[in-house]
């Protein structure tokens, strides 16, 4: 995968970039995924990870699995793919 950081001439891809490599990353992964692994995967600060993954799980398209500092695509992400393929 391509960091998002590089995708832009002055360094930094917008959050909607950002944003959109993040759910890809998550959905290549069979299992829940961590921070560390999407920051360092994707060229993006722990902190600004953190950010990202916040605002999307408060919109439902990731979830937070319980107990765990690990993400996996959310409930309103998952009707999405479905409204996609049935369309």
């Amino acid at each position: 995968m391509v960091s998002v950081v590089n995708s832009k001439k002055n360094g930094t891809g917008s959050a909607l970039e950002k944003a959109l490599a993040v759910l890809e990353a998550i959905v290549e992964q069979p299992q829940s995924v961590g921070v560390p692994d999407l920051a360092e995967r994707l060229g993006i600060s722990r902190q600004s990870m953190h950010r990202l993954l916040h605002q999307l799980d408060e919109h439902g398209l990731i979830i937070k699995v319980p107990k765990r500092d690990r993400f996996a695509i959310g409930e309103r992400f998952s009707k999405f793919a479905i409204a996609a393929m049935c369309s």
